[in-house]
């Protein structure tokens, strides 16, 4: 092969090469736009809900915190006026957002002293409901109908030796209310004043 022909097939070497090189060059300028292109318009990802971002750990403490402190129910031992307590009680209950049922159990695990002698008229507790326990103990513990017993139980009063009187002007005041239901609120205070009157001139016990 001669000197010139030896130069030739150089020159058509590198003619190859150049080429080559600039079709590599255009697809990879083709590949790059095409991937920008796509990412313009990729979509975003989804939404998720705030629990559905944490970790299963971070989840579970999060389940497992503490729940609002709720009000404890007190104690009934029958003594004091069952529809004052029950009036308080439902009061709770509203705060508590407790359910009939859990009213139910919740009335008869507060029961105390003789208010727990209603229990044995209790046949199923879960199948009791809170009307039900109320209605017991109003049955039981609640002021009796009949206005002359407390008219009865009004005359009766005496002042216990050492009692200030104001210790006992609740007590007329609510006979009072008992024995004269259909008298207005003017004339039971002067009912009340007429007791408390008598009590302090009967002999002390």
């Amino acid at each position: 092969m001669s000197h010139h022909s030896q130069i030739k097939e150089v020159e058509a070497e590198i003619d190859r090469m150049s080429t080559k090189r600039a079709n590599l060059q255009s697809e990879i300028e083709t590949s790059a736009r095409r991937n920008y292109t796509s990412n313009l318009f990729e979509q975003p990802p989804p939404l998720r809900l705030f629990d559905e971002t944490l970790e299963p750990s971070d989840r579970r403490t999060r389940n497992n915190r503490p729940s609002r402190k709720e009000t404890e129910a007190r104690r009934f031992n029958g003594k004091e006026s069952v529809h004052e307590y029950l009036l308080q009680f439902e009061l709770i209950s509203k705060c508590n957002r407790w359910t009939d049922a859990k009213k139910a159990l919740n009335l008869l695990c507060a029961l105390d002293g003789n208010a727990r002698s209603i229990l044995p008229e209790i046949d199923n507790v879960d199948q009791t409901s809170y009307a039900d326990v109320k209605k017991i103990l109003i049955k039981r513990f609640g002021p009796i109908q009949f206005t002359e017993i407390h008219e009865q139980a009004l005359k009766d009063l005496k002042l216990s030796r050492g009692q200030l009187i104001r210790e006992l002007a609740p007590e007329v005041v609510r006979l009072t209310k008992l024995a004269y239901p259909e008298f207005n609120i003017t004339a039971r205070e002067c009912m009340a004043i007429q007791s408390l009157s008598l009590v302090c001139g009967r002999p002390h016990l």
